[in-house]
Parts: C-alpha cells; structure tokens; sequence
C-alpha cells in the first residue's frame, strides 16, 4: 500500500495497531447531475498539470513522491471515466487546458498518538485532515475561464475497539475515494456553471 500524507506521523503506530477508521465528512456537492448515457458532445482533448501539498499542525512538509504520484493517477482516472476527455500525454496548442492543485491540512496530536501506539490501542487519539482540490480552467490560448475549489475532510480514530470496522472504513482507501469524489465534484459544478460546456440528451 502506497504510503499517504496524511497519515505519515501516525502509520508507524498504525502497523503495530490496526484499529483505525477514517470518517469522511462536509464534502462539497454539486447539484448538476451529469448522466453518462445521455451524452452527445464529442470528447474534448484535455491536458492536466496535477501538483499536490501538504500542511502538518501548521508547517508545510515534502510532499511524498509515492502519495502523489498515486494521486495524479486518480484525478487522471475520474477525468478519464467522466467520458468527457481524451487526455493528452502533452501540452499541445489545442485543446482544453486544467491545473489541479490538491491541498491538505492535517491535524495530529503526535503525543496522543505515540501513547496510542505504546497501549497497543487502549488509549485512544485521534487526527484529522482538510482537503481541498483548486481546479483551474484554461481555453487553447491559455486564459483563464474558470475557477472552481472543492472541499471534504476526514477524521481519523485509533483505538483497539474500531478494529472490527477498520476493514471498511480503511484510512488508505477512504483517502482515495475522496480524491475522486472532489474531482467528480468539481466536473460537475463546472458544468452548471457554464466553465465546461456539453451536449446531452434530456
């Protein structure tokens, strides 16, 4: 498993306590309702730049190379699955531009934490993250046409009691499925907003 920011103070611990769960939680929500079936518009060619940064208790630290590549794959796959793009392995003259920018704050007690790991779970702790994924929208000239910034956080919760939850609420991969989910999100609201036009059948 790929390792994430945002856990990176806590995972040692996590190896030697599996009992952890992830909550996800306020995480924005388009009204438009986009159906895949129903479109008519011819896919767009689209080059994404995707840069990701990551704030523990306030400072900024090195961004992990393993936790954004991993990344860059996810935003790269809802684009993909959107059935509105054909990315593009380079920057050409032609066609639609974006820059994602996914930013996480994170929150830890890493005194809790470490007593977490030295009870082997019976005390708890706890941490938390805000993410935010800013997408920026560019036409073939390269003007801006649009901005839009989706949001979602998640808590996370060690103690010996959740392991029996820890299987489906996994921190690692309620991670992943919040980096798609703010990409789908962002889609969709630029849609309704008139930033990305299509065509589709009523």
């Amino acid at each position: 498993m790929i390792k994430r920011l945002n856990l990176l103070i806590l995972c040692i611990y996590l190896t030697l306590f599996p009992g952890c769960i992830a909550i996800t939680y306020g995480v924005s929500n388009s009204p438009y309702i986009l159906k895949k079936e129903n479109l008519t518009s011819k896919k767009r060619a689209l080059w994404i730049t995707i840069s990701s940064e990551f704030f523990l208790n306030g400072k900024k630290k090195i961004a992990d190379d393993d936790a954004t590549k991993d990344r860059i794959k996810l935003v790269k796959d809802t684009y993909n699955d959107s059935g509105l793009f054909m990315l593009q392995d380079r920057n050409t003259k032609d066609g639609l531009k974006v820059n994602i920018t996914i930013t996480e704050i994170g929150s830890a007690n890493q005194g809790m934490a470490m007593l977490t790991g030295i009870s082997f779970g019976l005390i708890p702790s706890w941490a938390s993250s805000d993410f935010y994924v800013t997408t920026i929208y560019m036409d073939e000239q390269g003007r801006t046409t649009g901005e839009i910034v989706t949001k979602g956080s998640q808590l996370y919760l060690f103690h010996l009691g959740l392991l029996p939850f820890t299987p489906f609420l996994f921190p690692f991969s309620k991670v992943d499925d919040l980096i798609i989910e703010l990409n789908d999100q962002s889609i969709k609201e630029a849609i309704r907003r008139g930033i990305l036009q299509i065509e589709q059948n009523p």
